[in-house]
């Protein structure tokens, strides 16, 4: 029966001392802490990731079948003709229209 006034006499102390260690300079200890070991595990993924790729190592599909050389299209020489003809067309109107500004004539007149 000793023992039981010591528990309930103990408690208001321990109470109080707990409250303390909740300052707001241990909040930001602890968020410092946890964002540094995030922040040190991300650069550690990326050098692996870094060396792995330097290696040749990272993103190799192994069960592909080996792709042969594939043959280069053929461009249609018409349609390429036809589309250098209205570049040719579009940068003589730029060319017209720079020289040669058109001339409004003022409505509030």
């Amino acid at each position: 029966m000793i023992k039981f006034p010591k528990i309930f006499k103990n408690k208001n102390t321990t109470i109080h001392a707990h409250h303390r260690s909740y300052t707001p300079r241990v909040h930001w200890n602890i968020l410092l802490k946890v964002f540094f070991i995030l922040f040190i595990c991300i650069v550690g993924a990326t050098m692996y990731l870094f060396f792995l790729i330097q290696n040749n190592k990272a993103f190799q599909n192994k069960n592909s079948i080996p792709t042969t050389v594939s043959t280069v299209s053929v461009l249609d020489e018409r349609l390429l003709k036809k589309v250098e003809d209205t570049f040719a067309e579009r940068a003589h109107i730029t060319e017209t229209i720079l020289q040669n500004p058109p001339s409004y004539t003022d409505p509030s007149l």
